[in-house]
Order: structure tokens, then sequence, then C-alpha cells
């Protein structure tokens, strides 16, 4: 990947900084870490301590243990490397007295409360006054609308999520188990070399598709019923996210209805997911189609969500966002109806918002 991607975007923070007079950014989140700087470890813990970057006007700093050393210098090559060896909070905190920086910006999101005071009292203890300061949120901001090397890399994990899929079609049999079905997505996605799943997949079926966020259990597959499949891998670090309500045999007269319906509303929201139109505008779209079948009570989440780095991000697309959305946002659509006891539809698409 060309670096000088990185510096573009970091130059859009830099722009930023200088609006709200700030002297850096301090930046945790592994995902906007990954997006300013290339660097790829991240330990999973709430805690993230695999490193963060400290961003100025005049340097960029990669902060880091002894764990990933290697890593960073192999990917991110044009950041100064400062290696914590010792008290993380400490070290820190004179990295930053080192570099001058008396405002910083810091991810509130990110950093807890008791991190955030413990930060304070130790710039108290070394005498040195900074203000910490939220960021807003910026870098998620940023990483809404997609360059061209994001939309390829998207596209090239839902081309992989798209034929796992298909090979999914292909192994149905009836008897099989939910978490069976499951597990073929992982066994499909490290046979295609995904980085990894996106979020462990969604098996649901029969009654336990009307739960929009089921977990596969031992429930066994059977024909005439729907089965909702909700998947996506990582390329290239960059995520997919697609949803079909799979069945075996055919199904009964209420649950093609349902399908019916919900196919409707999701095509015409792709049709209007157009630059300029509003994220409740959208929702509206698809919700009304499900309301006026006489299902709205049954579609019990938003229409989408923005998918990049994180498989869920901004912009959402629900019924209370205001966001207008923009040419190069990659957002999902899908409207789902979930009868109680009985069963569930759902479809997803991964949409790119044009002109």
């Amino acid at each position: 990947m060309d670096r000088a991607i990185f510096w573009k975007r970091i130059a859009g923070l830099r722009s930023f900084l200088s609006q709200k007079g700030l002297d850096a950014a301090w930046i945790v989140g592994s995902e906007n870490r990954r997006y300013l700087s290339g660097f790829r470890p991240q330990d999973t813990l709430i805690t993230e301590s695999s490193g963060s970057l400290l961003l100025g006007q005049d340097y960029a700093i990669l902060i880091t243990d002894p764990r990933y050393q290697i890593e960073a210098k192999e990917d991110v090559p044009d950041f100064e490397l400062k290696i914590i060896r010792n008290n993380q909070v400490r070290s820190l905190c004179q990295i930053m007295i080192d570099a001058g920086v008396k405002a910083v910006g810091f991810e509130e999101d990110y950093v807890s409360f008791g991190l955030y005071n413990e930060i304070k009292e130790e710039f108290k203890r070394l005498g040195h006054r900074i203000e910490l300061l939220p960021l807003d949120n910026i870098v998620e901001k940023m990483r809404e609308i997609k360059d061209e090397y994001e939309i390829m890399a998207i596209k090239g994990s839902a081309n992989m999520i798209c034929s796992i899929m298909e090979e999914l079609k292909r192994s149905l049999r009836s008897g099989m188990k939910e978490m069976d079905l499951a597990f073929k997505v992982r066994e499909l996605a490290h046979m295609a070399f995904a980085e990894d799943l996106s979020f462990p997949p969604i098996v649901a079926s029969g009654p336990n598709s009307a739960l929009p966020h089921a977990i596969p259990g031992k429930r066994p597959l059977l024909p005439n019923e729907p089965i909702i499949v909700d998947i996506g891998v990582k390329v290239n670090g960059y995520c997919s996210d697609i949803t079909r309500t799979l069945f075996m045999g055919e199904l009964g007269p209420e649950f093609k209805r349902v399908y019916s319906v919900v196919e409707r509303a999701q095509s015409s929201a792709i049709e209007a997911a157009r630059a300029g139109i509003k994220s409740a505008e959208l929702d509206a779209i698809a919700r009304n189609i499900i309301k006026e079948a006489g299902y709205g009570d049954y579609f019990t989440h938003g229409l989408g969500h923005g998918v990049g780095l994180a498989v869920h991000e901004r912009p959402r697309v629900s019924k209370t966002d205001s966001t207008i959305l923009k040419a190069g946002m990659i957002i999902t659509i899908e409207p789902g109806i979930y009868i109680p006891d009985k069963g569930g539809v759902r479809l997803e698409e991964m949409v790119l918002v044009k002109e």
C-alpha cells in the first residue's frame, strides 16, 4: 500500500487540530490507528495496549512496547518509533512533554475514565500543565468516506464472502445443526485466506430466525423453514457483511410473502441510496414498505450501517439519524421482519453510495 495515502489522511487530521487549537492528537483506537498509520497489531482487550499514535503538526510518533517493535518497523517505517519498557502512563506523558504538547486531543470513546484521570495525575506529578480535550470522533468521521484503495479492499472482501455464501448454499443438508453451518463459514474463510472473520457468524433457523442476532446452537436445520445466515470476512483489514435467508425445499405461504416484502423493501432502498439523501429518509423508504404490508412492528432495528475497517461504523442508517449520505460512503441495507415464535427474514447487501 502506498504510504502517501496515510500522510494524506494525517494532513486532514492536522488541519482539524489547527482549527481546534490542539498541538497533537493521541490515537488509541485500533481501527483509527490502522487508518492513519497502517499499524496492524491489536491485543483485542478493552485496555488495548499494542500501541498508540501521537500526531502533531511536524511529527508522527508510534508508541508501542517490545512485543510489537518488529511489526512496527515493518508496518510504519516512516514514523518515529518510541518503545515503552516500563510504566505506560509515565512514559506516554514524558513523550508528550518532550514533544512540547500543551493541548492534546484524545479519543473519548476509547480512553477510559480511569486512564484519563491517571494521565492527568501523572502530568500534575510532573508539574506539566496540559489540556486534555476530546477529538469529537474526527477520525471516525474521516473514515466515513472511502478512498479508492478502501473501495477496492472492501470489494475484495465482499467478493470473498459472497463466494463463501454460495458454497454454504450448496452444503445445506437437512439435519445439519446451526453450529455446523457456522463452523463451515470459518472453514471456508480459512481456505480462502481471509485475514479474519468480521464477526462471529450468525446462523438462525426456524423460530430462532426471529432473533436478529441469534447465537448458532444445536438446533437442526429443517426443510421448508427460513435460515438466516449473516456473515463477513476481513481482507487487508477491511470488513464485509452480508445476510441471506436460505431454505431447503419451499417456504410456506406466510414466509413466502414475508420474503417478498423484505426483498421489495431492500431493492427500493438500494435504488434510493444516493448522495444527498438523509439516513432517516432512506430508512423510511424500506420501513414504510414493511409497515404497509402489515409487518411494521416486526422490523425492530435500523436499516443499516457503515462498513470499513470496523464492521459497524459511521454512518448509521436508522429512523433517528440525520446524516446526509455522501459519495464514497459504503453502507449496508438490511431490512428484516421477525415474527416471534415463528421465524424471520433478513436480506443484507453492501452498497457504495454514488452521486
